[in-house]
C-alpha cells in the first residue's frame, strides 16, 4: 500500500506542478482524490452495498 500511496503522491505533485518535497495531503484534497487505503475500503464497501441491494451490473458470457 505504501508504494501505491507514493505513486499517487508523486502523480499529484506532477499534475499540480509543485515542488517534490511539499506535502501531498493538500494536493490530494485539491484534486478530490482519496488516499489509497481509504479508496480500497470505499471500493469494497461500494461493491458490498451494490451486491446486497441487487444493483450489480449484468455480465455477458462470451
Amino acid at each position: 500500500m505504501q508504494r501505491l500511496q507514493k505513486v499517487q503522491n508523486w502523480t499529484a505533485h506532477l499534475i499540480d506542478g509543485v515542488m517534490k518535497y511539499s506535502l501531498a495531503t493538500p494536493l490530494l484534497i485539491k484534486l478530490h482524490w482519496l488516499p489509497i487505503a481509504v479508496r480500497v475500503e470505499f471500493k469494497i464497501l461500494l461493491l458490498t452495498h451494490r451486491t446486497l441491494t441487487g444493483h450489480v451490473p449484468g455480465y455477458r458470457y462470451l
